[in-house]
């Protein structure tokens, strides 16, 4: 008895001219049975700007093979703001194989924060970074990627200079020998990435989460790595001259060989962190954790260790001559 009288409110509300009405009742005569009827009641909505109206006819006309009529109402709806109806006619241009066209709907649903629109745009990215540098023509100088999901991506040799990557998700990626010179990474997560060999001169890392990464060989002259996490990175033979590593965690990173100049470890976690053999002349270290670091063989002479925190370091073969060390002094 509600269900009829909730019915027959909707129907005089419909035929006032009520457009939420109107779609209202489309829907209920639509699971009541009366698909011809809800039609009806859609094609009114719809003619009066109802986009979940117009966003049900175009499924409908998917539904029954006619694309046609199906893109036509999406683009309808899609004229009006609506993002459900951007992502479908990505879904439409990428089954009919034009990616380009996908990739416009999926950006345009995804600045409307449709999540599934995003994975589907980032799906279709990484696809593309990748057959590109597989056939190496992976120029991407300046390409805005913000945000974009390219974990395990393989990037071998790829060209992102300049790139805008802040927040990108690189985890487990390949890019190896890759040319990431003044891109933007700020945040961007590179847990486990493989960046041996890349240039990352003059990068933004402010942030960024390389725990585990490799990044062997690279260069990462003046590269701002600004409380970036590198926990456990493999930096060996790393470049880092001029590099601002202030309040980053290096803790059990492995920095032996690196080459170094200019570097500022202020407040930087280096605790377990292998420093064997490296040359840290003139480095300033202020208040930095070298707990269990090991620097046998390190080269240090006028280091900066002011408030710096050496519990249990390893400094055999050390050269200290010159530096300021934790409690003030000048080590002789």
């Amino acid at each position: 008895m509600a269900e009829a009288q909730d019915l027959k409110k909707l129907t005089v509300l419909a035929k006032a001219g009520d457009l939420n009405a109107m779609y209202s009742l489309g829907t209920v005569l639509e699971e009541r049975g009366d698909a011809n009827s809800a039609r009806e009641w859609y094609l009114k909505a719809a003619a009066l700007g109802n986009t979940d109206a117009m966003l049900d006819l175009g499924d409908r006309a998917h539904w029954s093979g006619d694309k046609a009529a199906a893109r036509d109402w999406y683009e309808q709806a899609a004229e009006l703001g609506d993002d459900a109806a951007m992502n479908n006619l990505g879904i439409l241009a990428e089954k009919a194989g034009d990616k380009a066209a996908a990739r416009d709907w999926y950006e345009k649903a995804a600045e409307l924060d449709n999540e599934t629109a995003m994975r589907s745009r980032d799906a279709l990215v990484k696809e593309d970074l990748e057959s590109r540098a597989a056939e190496g023509d992976a120029d991407l100088e300046n390409a805005d990627l913000m945000g974009a999901n390219l974990e395990g991506a393989h990037l071998t040799g790829a060209h992102l200079q300049g790139a805008n990557l802040r927040h990108v998700d690189l985890s487990e990626a390949i890019l190896t020998g890759a040319n990431l010179s003044h891109a933007n990474l700020t945040e961007a997560y590179l847990r486990g990435a493989i960046l041996e060999g890349a240039n990352l001169t003059g990068a933004n890392l402010t942030q960024a989460d390389l725990a585990g990464a490799n990044l062997k060989g690279a260069n990462l002259k003046d590269a701002n790595l600004k409380d970036a996490d590198l926990g456990g990175a493999n930096l060996t033979g790393a470049d880092l001259r001029g590099a601002d590593l202030r309040g980053a965690d290096l803790t059990q990173a492995d920095l032996s060989e690196w080459l170094f100049g200019g570097t500022d470890l202020t407040k930087a976690d280096l605790r377990g962190a292998i420093l064997e053999g490296v040359n840290l002349t003139g480095a300033n270290l202020t208040q930095a954790d070298l707990a269990g670091a090991n620097l046998t063989n390190a080269i240090l002479r006028d280091a900066n260790f002011s408030g710096a925190n050496f519990d249990g370091a390893e400094f055999k073969r050390a050269k200290l001559r010159g530096a300021k060390m934790p409690d003030g002094t000048i080590h002789a």
